[in-house]
């Protein structure tokens, strides 16, 4: 009975790992796809929070365990264009699809269509 109970729990386990697998498989492919969508970019993340998009600033590369920019930048606090950079996270942001930075309330607000 136990050597029973002991093979059920092994392919359970091994089921819900495969199926935790696939589940986190596609939560990437949607986040990819969001950010395709907000940002025109993969490698640019949307904050829906903050309705920005977030890059690491040249020189830097994203770790994805850590959720951190890391490396040696070849600028320090060099971003594209306008870009706006954050010192103490390493990142560049700019305002995502349908929202522009508000100067009143230093944030990216939604654009609002002219009547």
């Amino acid at each position: 009975m136990l050597r029973f109970v002991g093979i059920l729990l092994l392919i359970t386990s091994a089921a819900l790992a495969e199926k935790q697998d696939q589940l986190k498989e596609q939560l990437m492919e949607l986040e990819q796809e969001l950010n395709i969508e907000m940002c025109r970019s993969i490698d640019h993340r949307y904050d829906p929070a903050l309705n920005e998009c977030i890059y690491c600033a040249q020189g830097l590369t994203y770790n994805n365990e850590q959720l951190e920019c890391q490396g040696v930048p070849s600028i320090l606090g060099k971003c594209y264009g306008e870009d706006h950079y954050h010192a103490a996270t390493r990142e560049c942001m700019y305002c995502a699809k349908g929202y522009a930075f508000n100067e009143d309330i230093r944030a990216c607000a939604e654009v609002q269509e002219k009547k």
